[in-house]
Parts: C-alpha cells; structure tokens; sequence
C-alpha cells in the first residue's frame, strides 16, 4: 500500500525493533521524521510525547499507515 506521493508504507514482515522508521505529518503525539522501532512485552513501538506509541493502531492489511522504512 502506498501513499498519495506512491511511497509504500511499512509492512508487517518487514517491522523489527531497532530498525530506523520514518514517521509522515499525522501523527498528534509526535513530529514527522526518524524515529526507531522498539519492543516490549505489548508489541512494537516508537518514542513519542506521550512516552511510546505502539504501532497496531497503525495496521491496514499488511501495512502500518504513516511509517515507512528508512533506505
């Protein structure tokens, strides 16, 4: 899946803690930029204002709408 600009969001197989993300403009907890994944016992997330952000909330299909994988 991909977004207007045709960049393809993060998919599911692809998610591991540790790996550097890229977050789009949507997010309220947190700027738009890089960020990196970590996991604890409820899953995967990512630092935010609110102290973490676990990504499940993001999942479309195979995809976590507004993160993608940093090249």
């Amino acid at each position: 899946m991909k977004d207007i600009n045709g960049r393809e969001y993060l998919k599911v197989d692809e998610a591991k803690a540790g790996m550097d993300i890229e977050l789009d403009d949507g997010f309220t907890c947190c700027r738009a930029g890089k960020s990196k994944l970590k996991e604890d016992m409820t899953g995967l997330f990512f630092d935010c204002e609110a102290g973490g952000h676990f990504i499940d909330g993001q999942l479309e299909g195979n995809y976590y709408i507004g993160i993608y994988k940093c090249n």
